[in-house]
């Protein structure tokens, strides 16, 4: 993989962050998902079972909690403007913000980098969150105005040591449960957790996320942990894992004023939430989508995306559950007015093209980005006007999972 940041860009960022930022004495958990492309020049690739041996060798050990994984697929203009797609991993860790857990973070880019021929891995940080594990929790702040919210529920499949939650099982369980609570709709994710046993094996569980989009009250609050305590209960668990995020915006279509547009451009992450069905009996193809992609976003955001495939499903005004096939589009670019032009005319573009009555935005201004070049991390929470952002996001720089 080739990268063309230049050092004089480098330096100019390093004189704001030169280093991953020092821990508290009091460390407070963060969320950290890292980004691994995995082409290998423009012939190669890590294959799955390398890089299963990869989180064996050198993610376990140095986080024994164990990590969530999803698959990813990234694309990018190159320098001659070929559109390059390439698979992806993203690793996402819930972890105290200590000295010793940054130098791991760091150890274990460094050594993907030199074993893969990689130029960069991507860190997205956020530290805005609330993090729990079960009933009880007072993790949301219930303000007397209620705000939109996010929070990310993750649902392990083991039931004991031979056991499993079925597909069936979980789809029954969210028409049953979840989305009687939240009827507005949900969005599912695939992702499997990864841990290391005594005798260095690696447990691999496979995870459902549901990411909801509520208001921050107290019933919804108390909605949370009732659908925690039946998961719990019918499925033997011991816990689920909670992250609430209350510093994002949230808008369902174009013209939102959701980008807080400084005069010194940031770096922020914009989801895009594209459901697929078409009226009550068609769907958007993957041929379709992938063509959408390639016409209205990339060429928008040459630099880099990354695309989920999710699952949605709510009520209807009659009350019947609606499920769709989504694809979650993620974009790390600058807080500028320029761009928030075109993600409404990518919104709109999708929403005449589809017959779309909107399409979720999910803003966040909060996090971190950093960029690892050359064996120093460059930490950036919002400065990126000293120089030309679009080198840095050349090439290996992949965006979150389809």
């Amino acid at each position: 993989m080739t990268s063309v940041l230049q050092t004089t860009a480098l330096s100019s960022l390093m004189q704001f962050y030169p280093t991953l930022p020092v821990a508290e004495s009091d460390p407070m958990l963060i969320q950290q998902d890292l980004y691994f492309g995995r082409n290998i020049g423009t012939t190669g690739r890590v294959t799955k079972q390398q890089f299963q041996q990869f989180l064996r060798d050198v993610v376990a050990p140095r986080f024994s909690t164990g990590v969530i994984v999803y698959d990813a697929k990234g694309q990018f203009l190159d320098s001659d403007g070929d559109l390059i797609r390439e698979p992806s991993q993203v690793i996402s860790l819930v972890y105290e913000d200590t000295i010793s857990n940054q130098q791991a973070i760091n150890d274990i880019i460094a050594a993907y980098k030199e074993q893969f021929q990689q130029e960069s891995v991507l860190q997205v940080e956020n530290e805005d969150i609330a993090v729990g594990l079960g009933r009880g929790e007072d993790l949301i702040e219930n303000d007397s105005t209620p705000e939109l919210i996010q929070v990310d529920l993750y649902f392990g499949r083991n039931i004991g040591t031979t056991g499993r939650v079925s597909d069936r099982q979980f789809r029954q369980f969210l028409e049953d449960v979840v989305t009687p609570r939240f009827p507005d709709g949900l969005t599912v994710y695939d992702a499997t957790e990864s841990s290391p046993t005594h005798s260095n094996r690696l447990i691999r569980e496979p995870i459902q996320v549901v990411s909801l989009i509520l208001e921050d009250t107290e019933q919804n609050e108390q909605s949370l942990y009732e659908i925690i305590d039946v998961y719990e209960d019918q499925f033997q668990q011991d816990s689920v894992l909670q992250v609430v995020n209350e510093a994002v915006s949230v808008g369902f279509g174009q013209g939102e004023d959701l980008i807080d547009n400084d005069s010194t451009p940031e770096l922020i992450q914009v989801d895009l939430y594209y459901g697929r069905n078409i009226g009550t009996t068609g769907q958007v193809s993957d041929r379709q989508f992938r063509q959408f992609l390639r016409n209205e976003v990339t060429p928008r955001f040459p630099d880099g995306l990354t695309v989920y495939n999710a699952d949605g499903q709510f009520l209807n005004s009659s009350d019947q559950l609606i499920r769709e096939p989504s694809n979650v589009v993620s974009l790390i670019l600058e807080d500028t007015q320029a761009n928030e032009r075109s993600i409404n005319q990518i919104i709109d573009a999708y929403k005449q093209e589809f017959q779309q009555e909107s399409v979720l935005v999910v803003v966040d201004e909060t996090l971190s980005i950093a960029f690892d070049v050359n064996n120093t991390i460059a930490l950036t929470r919002g400065i990126s006007s000293a120089f030309d952002f679009s080198t840095m996001f050349e090439q290996n720089m992949i965006f979150p999972s389809i």
